[in-house]
């Protein structure tokens, strides 16, 4: 009988120590809009390139292998706007692979300097494509960073964890001042990772349609 109940106890412990490793799915949140700006004093110009800011490699090839994140725009703050007024988004990032991956949460350069320098770089981007305004990329502002030799800038996502994350940008689109004109536009999130070699942009696969008019 001991030996009965010392089988069960064992093969329970294997079983919860199976379901430990199996953890659940975690969000993690990400919030631009209370996101105080950088210095731009001298001193902190030096100590971003020293940092290596904007070194980050850029080029970009298609068929690059995309990251397992799967990127959806869940809600702008309203439906309609004039150009130059700001926009609230949200953006849910999905991790939908099998391998665990650092994602940069830091937004401010401040941590980084010559002995901690960035390795990673994520902008999440708004993005419309229209036949008269053209392809265009919002939401700079919207920027995250990491070092390697900084644990607390980044979170290591597993499979199915996702990030939720609040952006914003303002609606200063490049064609603003040409004419006088109303378009119904499909607005779409864009994810850009950098320093995991070339670049190639994840793209929303649902996008929320709005109407967007030119400033009086």
């Amino acid at each position: 009988m001991r030996g009965i109940l010392c089988s069960a106890m064992t093969i329970s412990m294997i079983a919860g120590s199976v379901f430990a490793q199996i953890a659940a799915p975690r969000t993690y949140t990400l919030d631009f809009v209370t996101a105080r700006p950088d210095g731009d004093t001298p001193a902190d110009r030096v100590r971003h390139r020293e940092a290596g800011f904007g070194e980050l490699g850029r080029a970009f090839d298609p068929n690059w292998e995309r990251l397992p994140l799967e990127m959806t725009l869940v809600q702008l703050d309203r439906t309609g706007y004039t150009v130059g007024d700001p926009v609230v988004y949200e953006v849910a990032i999905k991790h939908v692979g099998t391998k665990s991956l650092p994602f940069p949460v830091t937004r401010s350069l401040a941590p980084f300097d010559r002995n901690h320098r960035l390795t990673r770089q994520v902008l999440i981007l708004l993005h419309i494509a229209d036949e008269f305004l053209g392809d265009q990329l919002l939401g700079e502002e919207s920027t995250a960073y990491s070092s390697d030799s900084l644990p607390q800038t980044f979170v290591m996502l597993n499979p199915g964890d996702v990030v939720r994350v609040r952006g914003v940008a303002t609606w200063g689109l490049q064609k603003a001042g040409m004419t006088s004109w109303v378009r119904n536009v499909t607005v779409k999130a864009q994810l850009q990772f950098y320093g995991v070699g070339p670049l190639n942009p994840i793209d929303d696969s649902n996008g929320i349609k709005i109407q967007l008019k030119s400033r009086p």
